[in-house]
C-alpha cells in the first residue's frame, strides 16, 4: 500500500475513538437535559392542578404555607423538586415573588 493511504487510514483510525467520545458526550447531554425536563412533568403537574383547585379560595403562597405547615408531602416534595432543579418552570402558574416565596417556604420548611 502506498505509505500515504496508509498514513491517513492510521490517523483516521487514531481520530475515531476521539470523534466517537465527542459524540457520545454530546449525545449524554442533551439525554440528560430531556430527563430534567421529563423528571419534572409529573411534579409541576401536581402543584398546578393542587393551585388551580383552591386558587379561587386563597393566594398561592397561603395555599403552600397550609402545605408545610400540615406536611403534605407530595404537594411539598413536588414543589421541592422543582425550585432544586429549574424553578423557572412555576413561571406560568405563580409570578417571580410568589416562586421565590415558595421555594424558601418548602427549603426552610417554615
Amino acid at each position: 500500500m502506498n505509505k500515504k493511504i496508509t498514513i491517513s487510514l492510521l490517523s483516521i483510525l487514531a481520530l475515531s475513538g476521539w470523534i466517537t467520545t465527542a459524540v457520545q458526550i454530546y449525545l449524554a447531554s442533551e439525554n440528560k437535559a430531556l430527563l430534567l425536563d421529563k423528571i419534572l412533568d409529573n411534579p409541576f403537574n401536581l402543584v398546578s392542578l393542587q393551585l388551580q383547585i383552591e386558587r379561587d379560595i386563597k393566594d398561592p403562597v397561603e395555599i403552600i404555607q397550609f402545605w408545610v405547615k400540615n406536611g403534605w408531602t407530595a404537594e411539598t416534595g413536588s414543589l421541592l423538586t422543582i425550585c432544586n432543579n429549574n424553578k423557572d418552570k412555576l413561571s406560568s402558574i405563580l409570578s417571580s415573588d410568589q416562586i421565590n416565596e415558595a421555594c424558601r417556604l418548602v427549603n426552610t420548611g417554615i
